[in-house]
């Protein structure tokens, strides 16, 4: 009959569409086990990494310590040794700040705090601290600004100043003669710093991964220069976070340019118009 056929058609269509929707369940609990062993996978590298990366000055650490302490170390060395202590110590501390800072971003509780920031200041501290790190590896430093004066912003300087102090630490780490610029600048209603730098360079296939947690160009980058390449990861974060993000030009052995740009914060004093090149 008519209404037989018309049932037996309502139930075969009943039928494929409990079908499309098995078979969509199905792709769907496929792609999230695929993404869940992916994330697994990141996890295990990254504590192993940071586990490598932990281990190495702590061991340093304990090791210089007993030293001293069994009288293995000249009373004239001694200095010297605490020192070394000293400095793994700062690196420890540094890279557990990263590693808690990466865990609040990621979890969502991560706040900037904005408050009014003199960034001819914050550049004045930069370039102190860079120019002196720059003759002790016999490279150049200059600071090359293009702002307003006075130029006070409503901005987290601290977290701007991580970003600045993780990019040009990795440049002058990856430079072994000639120079490293940092260039301020505004433009098309945005800040700009680049960080210009005359060492070994990115390939581009490199590039794509250099933000990635834990990640370096290669294995003998790692063996040569040492780090957890965990600062770029974590500048690139905190960019994003400043309505900014970084950029990077580079060419093997010609040397790289990491540019990280933001919308212009807002003024939060009145300021003469003149620019200053210094």
């Amino acid at each position: 009959s008519l209404a037989g056929l018309y049932y037996m058609q309502r139930q075969k269509r009943a039928l494929i569409e409990l079908e499309r929707q098995v078979a969509e369940k199905t792709s769907d609990i496929a792609l999230e086990s695929e993404k869940l062993a992916v994330a697994n996978h990141i996890k295990t590298q990254f504590l192993a990494n940071m586990s490598h990366e932990i281990r190495t000055p702590l061991t340093t650490v304990i090791g210089q310590a007993e030293a001293i302490i069994c009288r293995d170390v000249k009373q004239q060395d001694i200095y010297k040794e605490v020192e070394i202590i000293h400095d793994s110590s700062l690196y420890l501390l540094a890279l557990l700040n990263d590693i808690l800072d990466l865990t609040k971003i990621e979890e969502n509780k991560f706040e900037l705090e904005y408050a009014p920031q003199d960034l001819h200041v914050l550049l004045s501290n930069i370039n102190t601290m860079f120019s002196m790190q720059a003759r002790v590896n016999g490279l150049s430093f200059s600071l090359i600004k293009n702002l307003p004066i006075p130029f006070v912003i409503k901005v987290d300087g601290l977290r701007l100043k991580q970003i600045l102090i993780n990019l040009l630490s990795n440049a002058l780490k990856f430079t072994i003669k000639g120079h490293v610029k940092l260039r301020v600048l505004i433009k098309d209603d945005r800040l700009i710093f680049q960080v210009e730098d005359t060492g070994i360079g990115i390939s581009q296939d490199q590039i794509t991964q250099i933000f990635s947690s834990f990640t370096q160009g290669d294995s003998s980058i790692r063996r040569r220069f040492g780090g957890s390449g965990l600062g770029l990861h974590l500048s690139n974060q905190l960019a994003v976070l400043m309505c900014g993000e970084i950029e990077v030009e580079s060419q093997v052995d010609r040397g790289s340019v990491f540019t990280f740009s933001m919308v212009m914060p807002a003024i939060a004093l009145e300021f003469e118009r003149p620019l200053v090149n210094v």
